[in-house]
């Protein structure tokens, strides 16, 4: 909408704005009209000596109603909104083989540095790597992951954190300049997110729905640019990643069920297993990573690929060799899960990172120690065609 004046003095009055006052208003041609409108606001009878009051009272009058009917007509225009960042297209050609790229670092606590007790979660924002335990994030070197560049911990920003004690960070995920972070505590705490900037600097938080029991990981998908989070083992929940610093609720979209292939063939058998970790590729490919929690030669252990397409997940054969030499259809690993009551080995976190040589999925496997740090591996597999 324009307005056009003529000059007037530096402290213009009511008379002032009665001379000829131009106001175009594209914004009418969607009300149906689609002409200029010339406010002649007699000035004759507002010289006058006695109809000046009523005049100006009847002037103001119309001017308020005139600017009501304008503001409704902005309320009721579409509003474009244009995405944050450039959203990726989905893929046309899924991978159909993954290779296994071997373990760096392999079995071993990560040094003076990094605590590898209770390691959960992996991300990268291609020049640095930033890995979290149970209760600190560390922001480490590209070519280096145990050099530590920056770290945050979660009883430092504790007093920020509304609705209960808050002891647990998950599997986390990089995008558009921050970082995202699953976070757990003891009940009744919800489970949240929270929201760093590439410094590890806080900036805010906020729930899940009350429908999502719990909170491993989180991961934003590069082609609609939202971010998805499970409970349950077989559901992705979907949230819109925006969400003001004053607002400490995430809105939630919809639910996407997960159709595996080659997931358990009995329900009850779900029970058993935990879902440690999701990331996306950059053309969309969602990586999900299962773990048994008590059988050592699981056949569905490990990290599944989908293609999720109109609201709907199906699981993708990649086919490969696991680390029993065995032909399967997925990143299966075959490892000893528990001993008695404790855990034994488990996989953790994922992130997506095309690092040439080491390939583009790297998965964390904690080795549980009760009595001393825990020991890690890095995982790393390769796929081919757009991964």
């Amino acid at each position: 909408m324009t307005f056009t004046t003529p000059t007037t003095e530096a402290n213009p009055t009511l008379l002032d704005l009665s001379r000829k006052f131009r106001i175009t208003c594209p914004l009418l041609a969607s009300l149906g009209e689609n002409k200029e409108f010339e406010l002649i606001a007699f000035r004759e009878r507002l010289n006058s000596k006695h109809g000046g009051a009523k005049m100006k009272k009847l002037f103001a009058c119309f001017l308020i109603a005139f600017l009501t009917l304008i503001g409704s007509a902005v309320a009721q225009r579409p509003i474009k909104m244009e995405p944050a960042v450039k959203l990726m297209k989905p893929t046309l050609n899924p991978p159909t083989n993954f290779e296994f790229k071997g373990k760096n670092p392999k079995n071993s606590e990560w040094g003076a540095e990094i605590s590898s007790e209770e390691m959960q979660g992996i991300a990268n924002s291609q020049t640095n790597w930033f890995v979290s335990n149970k209760g600190t994030i560390y922001k480490t070197q590209r070519n280096d992951i145990k050099k530590v560049v920056k770290k945050v911990k979660l009883s430092e920003i504790q007093g920020r954190l509304k609705g209960g004690h808050y002891n647990h960070f998950g599997d986390l995920d990089f995008y558009d300049g921050f970082l995202y972070v699953a976070t757990t505590g003891e009940k009744p705490a919800p489970p949240i997110v929270i929201v760093f900037n590439e410094n590890l600097e806080f900036e805010k938080y906020a729930r899940f729905s009350d429908k999502q029991e719990g909170a491993g990981w989180v991961a934003i998908d590069p082609v609609t640019g939202y971010l998805h989070s499970s409970g349950p083992y077989r559901e992705l929940f979907v949230y819109d990643r925006n969400f003001p610093k004053n607002s400490h609720d995430l809105t939630f979209i919809r639910k996407i069920f997960l159709n595996f292939k080659y997931g358990p063939t009995q329900e009850k058998e779900y029970a058993k297993i935990y879902n440690q970790g999701g990331a996306f590729s950059p053309h969309g490919i969602f990586y999900y990573v299962l773990d048994h929690n008590a059988d050592e030669n699981s056949l569905y252990t490990g990290v599944h690929a989908f293609l999720i397409q109109d609201g709907h997940a199906h699981e993708i054969t990649i086919k490969g060799k696991n680390n029993k030499n065995k032909d399967v259809n997925f990143m299966n690993e075959k490892y000893d899960p528990d001993i008695g009551k404790w855990r034994n080995w488990e996989f953790e976190g994922i992130t997506v990172w095309d690092r040439g040589i080491e390939g583009q999925i790297h998965v964390l496997q904690l080795h549980n120690e009760p009595g001393s740090e825990d020991d890690v591996h890095l995982f790393h597999y390769k796929v081919n065609n757009d991964y």
